[in-house]
């Protein structure tokens, strides 16, 4: 790995998701199923999410045994990464990784919600279960842009940097940003899939 920024553990079956920052090309998902025996090799500092490392002069094929991310995705000013293509909304600068949901609404159920600092942008997916060794950065669906979603903004304040995701014992979801801000994804007495500002610490 290069920069795990926020990693957690799925807590209905175990298997750990990980954000991992790229250099300057490329952000991408890892998920290291509970079954692992551990000592995976995510292919830093030859790979950048599912291509060769295009800078410094050090990229190359993928290692033997190395593991590809389920997602990756590119920097606003390219396009060399998997996925997307031109237009989409799936670009950004850095990727906070976040928690699959596990709380009171069930149309929410198993859906990794994740975010990239640089821009705001409230994502979630869905992994498809594939084993490791077939990974190759499209092991997903159902991947959803929150960010435009009138459901999702807030009731207060502004989702700036997403630094952190947080859950509680009942699995809610909590989403922090670098400002200060907490906020609550869906607010459960409504069953709505508002984000619910909590506190604001700054």
């Amino acid at each position: 790995l290069r920069t795990p920024y926020r990693a957690s553990f799925d807590r209905l079956t175990g298997d750990l998701y990980i954000g991992d920052v790229g250099q300057g090309i490329c952000e991408e998902l890892n998920v290291q199923p509970a079954a692992s025996a551990g000592g995976e090799n995510y292919g830093w500092r030859l790979r950048e999410g599912t291509i060769a490392t295009p800078t410094g002069g050090v990229g190359g094929a993928k290692p033997l045994g190395a593991i590809d991310p389920i997602f990756d995705y590119p920097h606003l000013s390219t396009q060399t990464c998997r996925f997307p293509g031109a237009g989409s909304p799936f670009r950004g600068v850095a990727i906070t990784g976040g928690y699959v949901y596990r709380g009171p609404v069930p149309e929410l159920a198993g859906r990794y919600f994740f975010a990239d600092f640089g821009t705001g942008r409230l994502w979630s997916l869905l992994w498809d279960g594939s084993d490791p060794a077939g990974f190759d950065g499209s092991n997903f669906s159902d991947l959803v842009d929150h960010g435009d979603d009138p459901r999702y903004a807030p009731d207060v304040g502004t989702i700036g940097s997403v630094s952190s995701f947080g859950e509680d014992d009942a699995g809610n979801l909590y989403v922090v940003d670098l400002g200060g801000e907490i906020f609550r994804v869906p607010e459960p007495a409504a069953n709505q899939l508002a984000l619910v500002a909590i506190a604001c610490l700054a």
